[in-house]
């Protein structure tokens, strides 16, 4: 496998990914005082519950979600245990996100594992220390600590993490804000303060998993935001202040699930030649020992 970056700040297995949200609903707006009256007949008979001064127009809007992922930009290998040789093309890089994304924030996340002996703690130790040198978006999130197996006496048969994509977006903090683009009827209205690059060793099955979690927590907002002007109203007999029907957020979430596990396989393909591991951590919020023994015989094909 391809590891790290080059001299010219290109790293291995970077992807970008958008979540595109489209939601095409009719708004009143005044009639042209200068439309013609055989206009204004043919819109008041389709639509009767408008007055004559009023008519139906269909507004289109497109909200977009980016996140990055890519190998730790630094010169490093793996083959017994990782090797790194240099930070050349780490500033290169860094100028390479300045200019994919301009005007907005880069935060680098890495899901590496940091503890005393790990074989990933030299990698990480290094990266976090050449981003802090140069004042760079840092965050460390190790992914295998945070989310932990289930307890011992289960025997490991089932890892239950069904709070698991909240315990990353509270880790993250702010940085897991960085808003979104929308585009109302072709004219750009709102653009995105920041974008996150998400890393761990191969930038796969840690990687979706985190990203998933992040995309996940923006797609409420995302949905609320699209939806506020329609007359939604509140669920105040369980206490619950949100605007979207929480059955659009669930059939909306099913999809993106299926959407999201369905990428997760394309670029674990064209990386290792197998699909991703423990996409139920996606599609069901937990791992059951099925799925671990699956993952297991992907890992051997």
């Amino acid at each position: 496998k391809v590891r790290g970056c080059n001299r010219e700040g290109y790293c291995a297995n970077t992807v970008e990914s958008e979540q595109l949200l489209v939601l095409e609903s009719c708004v009143e707006c005044d009639v042209d005082s200068n439309s013609s009256s055989s206009n204004t007949s043919s819109t008041s008979s389709s639509s009767s519950a408008y007055t004559s001064k009023q008519r139906k127009r269909k507004t289109v809007r497109t909200v977009g979600h980016v996140q990055l992922r890519g190998s730790v930009p630094l010169q490093w290998s793996e083959e017994k245990e990782i090797k790194i040789s240099g930070t050349t093309g780490l500033e290169q890089h860094l100028n390479w996100l300045a200019a994919r994304y301009p005007n907005q924030k880069v935060h680098s996340v890495s899901l590496l594992e940091g503890r005393v002996g790990h074989n990933e703690t030299p990698l990480n130790t290094a990266y976090a220390f050449a981003m802090h040198q140069r004042k760079a978006s840092f965050l460390h999130y190790p992914y295998h600590s945070h989310i932990t197996s289930a307890s011992a006496g289960s025997g490991g048969s089932v890892v239950d993490q069904d709070n698991w994509t909240r315990k990353i977006v509270n880790h993250l903090g702010d940085i897991a804000d960085c808003g979104f683009t929308m585009v109302v009827d072709g004219a750009v209205t709102t653009k995105a303060t920041a974008v996150i690059r998400t890393n761990c060793l191969d930038c796969m099955d840690r990687t979706s998993k985190t990203q998933y979690a992040l995309l996940s927590a923006s797609l409420f907002a995302l949905l609320t935001h699209c939806l506020f002007p329609l007359p939604v109203p509140l669920d105040t007999n369980n206490n619950q202040d949100y605007l979207v029907p929480m059955n659009t957020f669930d059939a909306v979430s099913d999809t993106v699930k299926q959407h999201w596990t369905d990428a997760s396989d394309a670029i674990s393909l064209h990386y290792s030649g197998t699909v991703a591991h423990q996409n139920q951590m996606i599609t069901k919020g937990r791992q059951t020992l099925g799925g671990q023994i699956m993952d297991g015989v992907t890992s051997l094909k």
